[in-house]
């Protein structure tokens, strides 16, 4: 029967990803109903609900007679409250009192209802706007609230509507300002910080964190309580090469999804700095729920993991680490779906050097003994330590070396340092996708192209192995001696790797964590 039958397009989240939704409503004559059908979640059949209220209460009829909607294609698991406008513009369309929707995929739309109609924002606004283009859609309805974040996709009509009754204004072509989805957007400056005193000291330690930041390089702090191993830990982030454009929209889907995108913010431009408390369990970590969360691994894709008092986290805990390490992506199995969450991130951890923590200070009064200090450096040995390309010791700064550090503030150091990094990444990325055929960073170089970025003369890669052998490093260890000593030599501005360079990575092995491993 014509005018009983009308569809919209409109996009649901699956994790990171999302998907096109095809909702079809058909309205019958019968006795009042309103059914949906597809595979949906109980937050979409509440849908109803507002869609009902939301029709009547913005001075429109919500239409009699059996009304089904089916959300396709119904292999897919959809959930979330995205679905309501869409869904109110298909009802009004098949009622008649819209003009038909434009035929074929050419507009999407998402957003949540009010019982008033009033278009609230949802979670994942640039990833349920970016899908369009996989249907061929080039303009899309968002949110108000969304506005910001959904302006960032280029190539996109992005329209963004307060209200059920101005989206109806929108489609009809009486409202129509594509410039308003780019007002408002505000960028977080990035000023260095200020370099606490107690760091000021730590040449080791700072030179560690920089080879760090230059490479991507995992990086274990071992020190006393107090001596600046977070201070230290959280210079990474503005150390860090900034986010390119393909990485800042990573970084800003992740956060759409989780729903953690600060107000007004349409992109990320900041690396993320994550910082778990020791008491998180695996899912916290990694992920996991019923309905799918982040985990913290997620959140600090293209960013930094930071684990504080590592040796207190649960093993069971720091083993769920070994797989996003490796792979740089969370894998899950969900209402018959394959999530993949990114997970790409620089990590750091910091611990004791013994249950008391004094063991590093000459006057410190430790009393532990060296099976008790044995035993808890084993608590994060094995796989995750395996994967610390540096590893140093960070001492207390001493009184007379402090008291020259707190009238300056550090932060010409670490704008130079900075200026350093970006240096050594621009010339490692480079160089490696010449080689490679990927401009990776050096932590990620695959163990059998290591020698073809080296560009070491004859006999450097056999004696650094040498050397390896003495301090019983394993494998996987030496590995990671090379890529540091390639990162060495970025920073030194050299396009080969010396034998100054391997003996400054092996200074960054901590024997008590890496002898007797393979």
């Amino acid at each position: 029967m014509a005018g009983r039958y009308a569809e919209a397009i409109g996009s649901g989240l699956q994790g990171v990803d999302a998907t096109l939704v095809r909702i079809e409503v058909s309205i019958q004559n019968g006795i009042p109903s309103f059914d949906i059908v597809g595979r949906v979640g109980s937050d979409v059949r509440e849908a109803r609900e507002r869609v009902r209220a939301a029709v009547r209460n913005s001075g429109l009829e919500f239409p009699g007679g059996r009304i089904t909607a089916n959300f396709a294609p119904a292999w897919i698991h959809k959930e979330g409250t995205g679905f309501d406008l869409p869904l109110a513009l298909a009802v009004l369309a098949a009622s008649g009192q819209i003009p038909p929707l434009p035929a074929g995929p050419s507009v999407l739309s998402f957003g949540e209802l009010s019982l008033t109609g009033e278009v609230r924002g949802v979670n994942g606004a640039v990833n349920r706007a970016g899908v369009a283009e996989e249907g061929g859609i080039r303009t899309v309805l968002v949110p108000w609230d969304n506005r910001s974040e959904a302006g960032m996709l280029t190539g996109l009509r992005i329209l963004p509507v307060r209200s059920l009754r101005k989206a109806i204004g929108v489609l009809s072509g009486k409202t129509a300002d594509s410039r308003a989805a780019r007002e408002g957007i505000l960028e977080p400056p990035s000023e260095p910080p200020v370099v606490p005193a107690v760091v000021r000291g730590q040449l080791k330690a700072l030179r560690a964190v920089e080879i760090a930041a230059a490479g991507m390089h995992n990086l274990l702090l071992v020190g006393s309580p107090g001596s600046g191993k977070t201070l230290l830990a959280s210079l990474l982030p503005y150390l860090l090469p900034e986010l390119d454009a393909a990485e800042s929209l990573e970084v800003t889907r992740v956060y759409s999804a989780a729903g953690l995108l600060p107000p007004r913010i349409g992109r990320m431009r900041e690396r993320p700095f994550r910082s778990p408390h020791h008491s998180a369990t695996a899912a916290t970590l990694v992920g996991g729920g019923g309905r799918p969360r982040f985990g913290e691994v997620t959140l600090a894709h293209k960013g930094v993991l930071f684990l504080d008092e590592l040796a207190e986290f649960s093993p069971h805990v720091l083993e769920s680490l070994r797989t996003p390490a490796e792979e740089r992506v969370v894998r899950m199995s969900r209402n018959a779906a394959q999530l993949v969450f990114p997970a790409e991130f620089v990590l750091v951890g910091a611990t004791n050097p013994c249950p008391c923590g004094a063991r590093l200070e000459p006057h410190g009064g430790c009393r532990c003994s060296r099976t008790s200090v044995r035993k808890y450096a084993s608590r994060i040995e094995g796989p995750l330590i395996d994967r610390m390309d540096l590893q140093v010791e960070v001492l207390r700064v001493a009184a007379e070396s402090m008291e020259e550090t707190v009238r300056d503030s550090g932060r010409e150091d670490l704008v130079a340092m900075k200026e350093r990094v970006a240096r050594a990444a621009a010339l490692e990325k480079e160089r490696n996708a010449a080689v490679l055929g990927e401009a990776c960073w050096n932590a990620r170089i695959p163990g059998d192209r290591l020698e073809a970025v080296l560009g070491s003369a004859p006999g450097t890669v056999a004696e650094a192995a040498r050397l390896a052998e003495a301090k019983k490093l394993s494998v996987r260890s030496f590995q990671k001696v090379l890529r540091v000593a390639r990162t060495l030599a970025d920073l030194d501005g050299t396009p080969a790797v010396a034998g100054n360079h391997v003996l400054e990575a092996l200074d960054y092995r901590l024997a008590e964590y890496d002898r007797g491993r393979d």
